[in-house]
């Protein structure tokens, strides 16, 4: 499955994390596959933000939250514009976690070891160092076009029928 739809989810922790946030979501704007809802892009004072971020975070196919130690704080108080989307979020991972035991929220670590309190039990794809962005993107890009896991190998024989092994010297 591929998800098209993503919502970039992030602190406004400084200009230089905002400039950082704003390469991941070019990059992946850039993919004619991928439409990536994200503030900087669809936000403007003519535009209601709550509305905005409720939509972007129910009406999108996986959300990106981006991680750093300001992310952490401001979602585990449900403070600012993170805290109102960590709400939201908190409620669609629950939702999609009881329906099929996994939810459309892939943390994108940026800083820190640590990620907001409902998202403790899920991996997260590692952006932390600047100089494997390519790597981590790639791994992003892999999760997006639901390849993030190994194949598993088809099945060959019956265990009530195994092949007999032969040693070839």
């Amino acid at each position: 499955m591929i998800y098209n739809n993503v919502f970039i989810s992030y602190s406004w922790d400084n200009d230089k994390h905002t400039d950082w946030v704003k390469k991941l979501a070019d990059r992946l704007e850039e993919i004619y596959e991928i439409n990536v809802k994200f503030d900087q892009y669809d936000l403007d004072s003519f535009v209601d933000k709550d509305f905005f971020m409720e939509k972007s975070v129910f009406e999108t196919e996986l959300i990106l939250p981006v991680i750093t130690t300001g992310y952490v704080n401001k979602a585990n108080r449900r403070h600012g514009g993170v805290g109102i989307e960590t709400a939201l979020m908190t409620s669609r991972h629950w939702e999609e976690y009881t329906k099929s035991g996994a939810s459309n929220i892939v943390p994108i670590l940026r800083e820190g070891d640590i990620v907001p309190n409902y998202l403790k039990g899920k991996f997260y794809i590692d952006f932390r160092n600047d100089e494997g962005f390519e790597s981590s993107f790639q791994s992003l890009l892999n999760h997006i076009n639901g390849q993030s896991k190994v194949s598993r190998p088809a099945k060959k024989y019956s265990i009530n029928a195994m092949p007999s092994i032969q040693e070839f010297t």
